[in-house]
């Protein structure tokens, strides 16, 4: 009498990948909520980088492409993504803007602008941070000064920005009028539940 002994089937290919799509789906949907609600309308807006026009998108600063393979946690979080137009984002994508961070917290703090096709530089600071933390995300007030080359430290947010000799956009001092940026600093005060 022969004995069958079964082996339970593990997982088939087609099942890992509905899986993984699953998860990779939820993610992005799980930032995307998160980054409306740190930037609420495109980040690039009244910035004099061109009229925003279209919806609302979610946009990753370092591309999908350049982070094949990895997990989603990697390519969408807080410090990636942010929320740009449809016609700002399409400028990126087409390489007419060129978009850098200037600090460590990537979207999540200040990032320089240059429209390639005029340019222009600006900078987009959010007013408010979102923290990922288990099982949500933390709204915290986000501070960024900047101390300009007289000395002068400003908000960023409240910064003004002025057209200098050569026809660039510079941040303003009162006094001095623009000036060049000479240092950054990042933080957050005022942590909210």
């Amino acid at each position: 009498m022969a004995c069958a002994v079964s082996f339970p089937k593990g997982r088939t290919r087609a099942q890992e990948k509905r899986s993984a799509r699953a998860e990779r789906n939820a993610r992005i949907k799980a930032v995307r909520g998160w980054v409306v609600t740190r930037d609420l309308v495109c980040r690039l807006m009244s910035l004099g980088l061109g009229a925003c026009e279209g919806r609302s998108e979610m946009d990753e600063l370092t591309p999908r492409s350049a982070l094949r393979n990895r997990p989603p946690a990697e390519i969408f979080n807080l410090e990636n993504c942010w929320l740009l137009c449809s016609s700002h984002h399409r400028a990126k994508t087409e390489r007419r803007l060129r978009i850098g961070p200037m600090c460590e917290c990537g979207t999540a703090g200040p990032v320089i602008v240059l429209d390639l096709t005029t340019g222009q530089t600006a900078v987009s600071s959010p007013r408010i941070i979102v923290t990922e933390e288990e099982g949500g995300a933390r709204v915290e007030i986000h501070r960024c000064q900047v101390k300009l080359r007289c000395g002068t430290i400003r908000c960023l947010n409240w910064l003004s920005w002025q057209e200098d000799d050569e026809g660039h956009m510079r941040p303003s001092c009162p006094v001095h009028g623009p000036q060049e940026v000479h240092g950054i600093v990042c933080g957050l005060y005022e942590g909210r539940e």
